[in-house]
């Protein structure tokens, strides 16, 4: 049976004679140690209960269809986005994608026709809803002098200009699921 230790008895010492605190444990905590379950059983019930009832306020109490509830989702890109993204810059390859995220890092690429520059970027989607400014795309370029990367500066509507690409497929794809 476990009992309550008294500070003035530290004489227990580990196996280097290292001198060892006892634990102290209060009547409750001895009464739970040896399996007295009076206790967990309502808890138990409660959190039960809770979960149930949380569930139904979670759902709404409402039937809404799959596309609305993936709309209305916290944190999850727009699908017409995603897709017109992966679409639109299908010539990068791709390092890394997370669609619940919305965050496409696509790596460096080289063309023929400028074997001395490459390019990279980013694709931000920021809304769940297929807005105008849902999507953010960063452009970054480098040039090769002697062998050496350098970065060199970016048109500035570069990024706008595949922001809008991405968002006129989007609402394509979304006109052609709809019809």
């Amino acid at each position: 049976m476990l009992r309550r230790a008294n500070l003035r008895d530290s004489h227990a010492q580990n196996d280097t004679g290292e001198a060892i605190t006892p634990l102290l444990y209060t009547p409750r905590e001895q009464g739970l140690a040896r399996g007295n379950t009076r206790m967990m059983k309502p808890m138990t019930a409660a959190a039960f209960a809770a979960t149930i009832a949380l569930s139904g306020c979670l759902s709404g109490g409402n039937s809404k269809s799959a596309e609305n509830a993936a709309a209305e989702s916290v944190g999850a890109a727009n699908p017409y986005l995603w897709r017109a993204t992966l679409d639109t810059m299908s010539t990068l390859p791709v390092v890394s994608a997370d669609p619940i995220g919305g965050l496409v890092i696509y790596d460096w690429k080289t063309y023929e026709d400028a074997p001395a520059e490459r390019i990279k970027a980013t694709v931000y989607i920021l809304d769940s809803r297929l807005r105008a400014d849902g999507v953010k795309v960063s452009v970054y370029r480098q040039t090769n002098k002697d062998g050496t990367w350098t970065d060199a500066a970016v048109d500035a509507e570069t990024g706008q200009q595949l922001e809008n690409k991405i968002l006129e497929r989007a609402r394509l794809l979304k006109a052609s699921e709809l019809s």
